[in-house]
């Protein structure tokens, strides 16, 4: 986008008219299936990088089960992120059929004099064209086209968007060590979650904090809560807070945690991708995709979800009072220190839109909370010394 302004200002439009679908239409329950055939081209320079079946067949599979919210380790149904979880009825195979009509595995592999590859347009060119050194795309129209290399540069791996019109460099390219959840792999992006975050990315979706850190910035999405930057590292915490919302989504598949902190996409970001495979020319073909599919038996799921600590988090040693908790009709706050400056109080719904704010000078005050809906909510109250967070839930 830095590259391209005329990319960059289609994103933007792209993100607008996805908002503006949430005005008009709210998310299906359930979508029809629709099947995208893939191939996998492997280049490789050594035998640890020509990876093998067994781990292109556990990539696929972990596809099937994240755009299917069938990933055991998705969110616990106490969660309040639970009911946001999307299901995009999309499913992965591996191609049996090439272009030309010839039978396939679905797998084409390459050995190259390259030591590894960098993000780049140079590289790019080569990685994606047989005639450069690499191995050309099969028809992007048909095939979801995949290549596994060696990054020299620490890149995990990058996509192609719908608004890229990419024509044949269009689809994903992965590192090697990052793909599948057997194999050769590297810790901490063992479990294939950078395919299914760029995977993402090639069915319309966009980094959840936006990419321009700061709370105006957005991905497009109604029900992913504001963020300020992107997320590193587990954190098995909530809520997580940052300077944008009370609680963030980082277990979502859009952010940069690691992949054992990655476990759902939401149910506007399921309308976005399937919009995408309605309308995007380039994405069209595959709603009616007459290209076979291999089957095989799928790979245990073995993930687990990180056990939660819930961040009740006082930045000062004080005993702040809140109480009633669950609440009816009003909710007292009191015993907060002493201070020059005013405390800022805001609560939060569970997809971060600001609900009731107040701010106060003294030590002590109460909220009506009697407008609010059932549910959870998330106390914020800051100043210049103290930032905290905590859950209140409000009962009828």
């Amino acid at each position: 986008m830095a590259q391209d302004e005329s990319l960059r200002l289609k994103i933007e439009q792209s993100k607008q008219t996805t908002s503006a679908i949430y005005s008009g239409q709210r998310t299906e329950s359930t979508y029809p299936i629709i099947t995208i055939p893939v191939v996998v081209h492997v280049l490789y320079k050594t035998a640890q990088q020509n990876i093998n079946d067994a781990q292109i067949r556990s990539q696929i599979d972990v596809l099937n089960r994240d755009f299917n919210a069938r990933n055991a380790d998705s969110l616990p149904i106490n969660h309040e992120f639970y009911n946001l979880i999307g299901n995009a009825s999309i499913e992965f195979c591996l191609a049996s059929v090439k272009p030309g009509g010839s039978s396939t595995t679905g797998i084409e592999r390459k050995q190259v004099t390259y030591d590894g590859f960098e993000y780049s347009d140079a590289d790019e060119s080569i990685i994606k064209s047989t005639s450069n050194g690499g191995l050309s795309a099969w028809n992007t129209s048909k095939y979801l086209n995949i290549w596994i290399v060696n990054f020299t540069d620490g890149t995990l791996g990058y996509a192609t968007f719908p608004e890229d019109n990419s024509g044949n460099k269009d689809g994903v390219v992965i590192a090697y060590d990052a793909f599948g959840t057997v194999g050769v792999l590297t810790p901490d992006y063992d479990k294939g979650r950078t395919s299914t975050h760029e995977i993402g990315h090639w069915l319309g979706l966009y980094h959840i904090w936006g990419d321009d850190y700061n709370c105006t910035a957005d991905d497009g999405i109604e029900d992913t809560p504001k963020q300020y930057e992107d997320s590193y590292g587990c954190p098995c915490e909530h809520p997580k807070v940052d300077n944008c919302s009370p609680s963030i989504m980082y277990q979502n598949f859009m952010d940069y945690t690691d992949d054992a902190c990655m476990s759902l996409f939401t149910k506007d970001q399921v309308t976005r991708m399937r919009n995408v495979l309605s309308t995007a020319s380039n994405r069209t073909s595959f709603l009616n995709n007459t290209v076979g599919c291999n089957t095989h038996t799928p790979t245990s799921d073995n993930s687990v979800y990180c056990d939660v600590t819930l961040n009740n988090n006082i930045s000062i040693n004080h005993d702040i009072n809140i109480f009633p908790n669950p609440v009816r009709s009003t909710l007292f706050i009191e015993k907060l220190p002493p201070s020059i400056s005013n405390y800022d109080i805001k609560i939060f719904n569970s997809i971060g839109a600001e609900v009731l704010s107040k701010q106060i000078n003294i030590n002590q005050t109460s909220l009506d909370v009697s407008s609010l809906n059932a549910g959870i909510y998330y106390l914020h109250i800051s100043n210049h010394k103290i930032k905290m967070s905590t859950i209140v839930q409000v009962i009828k």
